[in-house]
């Protein structure tokens, strides 16, 4: 005989051919029988339309949905997040005042512009640009700039016709201005290979956080830059970064009867070197301009966020005189 319960469930009333002691019941157990039954009965016949079409065709349907859904979700344009205002240095044509000007323009109202050098020729244009926006934003505002330098090795990557492949792009923020200091001086020159300046760089970074690259030629300044582009990229795979910020001044170097410069070291001791070359009567003393490349250790791609405190905003000799 089938179960009483699941009769019951899904008629919603007693079943005549039930046993008699379930048809005769007291008038009082046999209404709150009656109200379960009619509960039970509005979930049977929900169950019952429900079950008007065949269970192939229900699953069916419930695939269709699912998969309907998860179509909906990937055919959703992802949001593409707007690139950095672009100032575009060319070697030959680019005026240094007006992208200098444009830069420190948009940086008041924007978080980050981008600086790219569209060949090798326009990279050291693009570094004097930045340099002279640096001094404007000190002079205008009290910050200074800090960049980072990528380079565009894809095809995917480049915005032709106006970033080409293997261009360099720097992208440029600011801070609040603070004092840089010029000790941890990593020399740099024309003949410089930059890979190996790079490994240079990372050691330095891993041992104080920061590091100096001392440049005297444009020549060698395009190296700098380079190496710490091929730098950055073995930072991020171990999670860290760097930014730059880039300073100019004029050093004294020795030239030679023969017409050779040797560098200026970038210790305190440059100054009795030079005064000891200028005393003898084989050399003699002028001015250079020299450029320098302040290194920073910084979050990853977030060249505001260093996390150096004694290159930046404070004096490194009252860092050190600071309790322990």
């Amino acid at each position: 005989m089938p179960s009483v319960g699941a009769r019951s469930h899904h008629c919603g009333v007693i079943s005549p051919w039930q046993p008699a002691s379930l048809q005769h019941r007291p008038a009082g157990r046999n209404s709150s029988v009656q109200a379960v039954s009619a509960a039970a009965g509005t979930a049977g016949t929900a169950l019952n339309n429900s079950s008007s079409q065949p269970p192939l065709q229900q699953a069916s349907q419930q695939v269709h949905h699912t998969s309907g859904d998860s179509h909906n979700d990937l055919s959703k344009p992802r949001r593409q997040v707007p690139k950095p205002f672009l100032v575009r240095i060319a070697g030959r044509t680019s005026d240094v005042k007006a992208a200098s000007g444009a830069v420190v323009k948009r940086l008041r109202t924007e978080d980050m512009v981008r600086v790219a050098a569209i060949d090798a020729e326009s990279l050291p244009k693009a570094m004097i640009t930045l340099t002279a926006a640096n001094r404007m934003a000190q002079a205008n505002s009290g910050h200074m700039l800090v960049f980072q330098p990528v380079l565009i090795e894809k095809s995917s990557a480049a915005e032709p016709p106006r970033v080409p492949q293997g261009s360099m792009v720097m992208y440029t923020t600011q801070i609040m201005q603070g004092e840089v200091m010029t000790f941890n001086t990593l020399r740099v020159t024309a003949e410089t290979n930059h890979r190996a300046l790079a490994k240079a760089i990372i050691a330095r970074i891993a041992t104080n956080s920061h590091t100096v690259l001392e440049c005297y030629g444009m020549a060698a300044l395009t190296v700098a830059v380079q190496a710490v582009a091929q730098a950055r990229k073995g930072l991020l795979i171990k999670r860290q970064d760097i930014a730059c910020v880039i300073t100019s001044s004029s050093k004294s170097a020795t030239s030679s009867s023969s017409g050779t410069t040797a560098d200026a070291t970038a210790d305190s001791s440059s100054s009795t070197g030079a005064a000891a070359a200028q005393g003898s009567g084989d050399s003699s003393s002028r001015a250079v301009t020299c450029h320098r490349l302040v290194l920073l250790e910084c979050e990853p791609r977030r060249p505001r966020s260093l996390l150096v405190t004694s290159t930046v905003g404070v004096s490194d000799r009252s860092f050190q005189q600071q309790p322990s």
